[in-house]
């Protein structure tokens, strides 16, 4: 895949998702969580807001780096990854340790999106 066309699907995905997040996050914490009381649920409420925000604003800078090319797209997309894994990471971290329970669907997402900017990145010739 190109990288343009990567810096493309990628912020697009990210984009959808902070959309949903920022814009439903009740839906988000009624899926997550049956029985959060009053409290609770407003500080989850801000919490899939900000999560929601955080993805609109790395897919603008990623919409952003589209016309980049050679080596300098090639280091936006291994930030990226870099990104990803971190956010991974974290969602690994907190299944582990058992509070609570594993979110497959934003690890498999996450997965996807570094696979298709890592195959971009190495694809591209500097």
């Amino acid at each position: 895949m190109k990288s343009k066309t990567a810096l493309t699907v990628i912020p697009s995905v990210l984009m959808f998702v902070g959309l949903v997040f920022a814009f439903f996050p009740d839906l988000i914490n009624d899926k997550l969580f049956v029985d959060l009381d009053g409290r609770a649920n407003d500080i989850a409420r801000l919490l899939r807001r900000v999560i929601g925000s955080s993805a609109i604003g790395m897919a603008i800078i990623l919409l952003s780096c589209r016309e980049l090319t050679g080596a300098d797209a090639q280091k936006v997309l291994y930030g990226f990854v870099g990104a990803a894994a971190c956010i991974v990471g974290s969602i690994i971290a907190v299944a582990v340790t058992g509070t609570d329970p594993f979110p497959t669907p934003p690890v498999v997402m996450f997965f996807v999106l570094m696979a298709i900017a890592l195959t971009s990145a190495r694809k591209i010739q500097s």
